[in-house]
């Protein structure tokens, strides 16, 4: 399966490595917003 970047570029799946991320720092507002993410890193030989 690959993971669609965006129109142009897709890498495949058992080439990434995929973490779930929380927010940081105190946040105010923003952490309301935005409570977490993914980290994607590729992994190449």
């Amino acid at each position: 399966m690959e993971l669609r970047i965006s129109r142009t570029i897709a890498i495949d799946e058992s080439e990434a490595d995929l973490q779930a991320i929380r927010a940081q720092g105190s946040g105010g507002q923003r952490l309301a917003q935005i409570p977490s993410g993914q980290h994607c890193e590729r992994n190449t030989p």
